[in-house]
């Protein structure tokens, strides 16, 4: 149960906390010096003004306003990771003597735990800012802590991998591809995003319980769900606190309350924060082609063992031929990778080398797939950058998955993966939030080839456009986010079409 004492003392500092961050929001509008932060994650200062009014002019506990929604703007004025996570935790007020034993279990390893907090960084902040996208706790950001102490080459005996720790079968429900030369599991960027739609899942089959929700993320659903049915039985409560489960499960809920509350106030349990900025570090690309590390560390100004570490996805150093083609780099880097991978051009000696390497390799059995990547391979210079980037509906009443694709300009179907819904679990709640993912171009002057707008006639098809202009239909969708999940076109469809131009060839 949550202390009064506690209760009251964190509705002072919330106050306090809106007093003091419009206070700082008025003084940066006057001065004209909003952060580049701020400008480019809010839509714009009268959003930002409005979302703090709406909350100041609000009376009743803090945890009756902590909608993600609602508490975004805030948290981007928050110039550290562990003000803005600990501003925004849930979990942190709860009290229970299993709670205070992992927090002195904890504070028996605080230099293990500081320096794992420490490896959070790069990724901690897109974690972060991924979960609150998705309108989780802010809580779950240090799952990763508990499941593998921020290791994304971390391996359990039961063979899970990676941040997230996922298990085979659990990876391949949720789209983390697994080979020889690529593991998603280890993949920070794609594992994040599995792992936000099964929580999500979770949460839905659990009525909205984190705890039972975490608890099933740790051992199972199926366990959860009969560890309640023997509380049920018993005459109990059947909430986390009064399940019969393994004592690993146990232990796993409370200490990641335990960690929360460790950060939310460090000072008395003897911790010490590393300082760690709450801003961008990591952006992901696209770089549409195999490409060793070596060779893009090379063209981004930075260390092969850097890009590595950011990319621990790519077992062998490189990206095989059947990609995925993304990449993850410093935010500092990006444009001097941009600027390499939009400008050089591989000559064909270089070619003929890299398909050899890369075949050398990557030993894909000679079928039409693999043939068509490497001619692809061969017969293009790299595709322009585009960077991926997220558009965010609220549910409405009344709102549905179909009316809500079409918005998105996205598939049904494609939709409720993202968010982790099945045609089972697709139910839709006011307030909760739908994510789509796209691709953009950057820096479209300065890209190598150029695009051309076509308009689709009625005798098109994906094929025929293709041959037409010597383009991979993977290219087209890739340049037309509304093909992504269809192969179907309309008489006048406007396309964006990547063609070389004469001094490209």
């Amino acid at each position: 149960m949550i202390k009064i004492y506690s209760k009251h003392i964190n509705q002072c500092k919330f106050k306090c906390r809106i007093a003091i961050q419009f206070f700082v929001f008025t003084l940066l509008l006057a001065g004209h010096h909003a952060t580049a932060d701020v400008r480019t994650q809010a839509d714009s200062a009268t959003e930002l003004r409005q979302a703090i009014d709406k909350l100041s002019s609000r009376s009743g506990p803090p945890g009756a306003h902590r909608s993600a929604s609602e508490m975004i703007p805030l948290s981007l004025l928050q110039s550290s990771i562990w003000d803005r996570l600990s501003a925004n935790f849930q979990f942190a007020r709860l009290e229970h003597p299993t709670i205070q034993a992992q927090v002195e279990f904890m504070q028996q390893g605080l230099y293990s735990l500081t320096s794992n907090l420490r490896d959070a960084s790069p990724f901690l902040y897109f974690i972060v800012d991924e979960i609150d996208r998705a309108g989780l706790p802010l809580d779950i950001a240090l799952l990763p802590l508990v499941e593998s102490a921020f290791d994304p080459l971390a391996l359990s005996n039961q063979s899970a991998a990676g941040l997230w720790q996922f298990i085979p079968a659990t990876a391949k429900d949720y789209g983390l591809k697994s080979n020889q030369w690529y593991d998603g599991r280890n993949d920070v960027v794609a594992s994040t995003h599995a792992a936000i739609r099964y929580l999500k899942r979770l949460n839905q089959s659990f009525d909205g319980d984190w705890l039972l929700a975490l608890a099933a993320y740790n051992t199972g659903p199926g366990n959860v769900r009969i560890a309640m049915q023997k509380a049920k039985s018993a005459g109990l409560e059947p909430n986390f606190w009064n399940l019969k489960l393994a004592k690993e499960t146990r232990d796993y809920v409370p200490r990641l309350i335990a960690v929360n509350k460790m950060i939310t106030n460090p000072h008395p349990y003897g911790l010490y924060l590393p300082e760690l900025k709450n801003t961008k570090k990591i952006n992901t690309i696209s770089v549409g082609r195999p490409i060793s590390l070596e060779t893009a560390a090379s063209f981004a100004n930075i260390s092969e063992k850097q890009l590595r570490r950011l990319n621990p996805g790519y077992l062998t150093g490189e990206i095989p031929l059947g990609g995925p083609y993304h990449l993850t780099i410093p935010v500092e880097a990006t444009e001097q990778l941009i600027s390499q991978l939009n400008k050089r051009k591989l000559n064909s000696a270089e070619k003929t080398d890299a398909s050899t390497h890369a075949s050398a390799h990557v030993n894909l059995p000679p079928d039409s797939s693999s043939m068509s990547a490497t001619k692809n391979h061969q017969g293009y210079d790299f595709i322009p950058y585009k960077k991926y980037v997220y558009k965010t509906h609220t549910v409405k009443r009344g709102d549905n998955l179909w009316d809500i694709s079409r918005t998105m300009n996205t598939g049904m179907d494609q939709l409720m993966a993202w968010n982790g819904k099945t045609p089972d679990t697709a139910r839709l709640h006011p307030g909760e939030k739908m994510i789509a993912a796209f691709i953009t171009e950057e820096n479209p002057e300065d890209v190598t080839g150029k695009l051309i707008n076509y308009r689709v006639s009625p005798n098109d098809t994906l094929i025929t456009i293709s041959d037409k202009f010597g383009v991979a239909i993977s290219q087209l969708k890739k340049w037309n986010p509304a093909l992504w999940n269809k192969n179907h076109l309309r008489p006048g469809q406007p396309l964006k079409i990547p063609v070389q131009t004469s001094s490209d060839l």
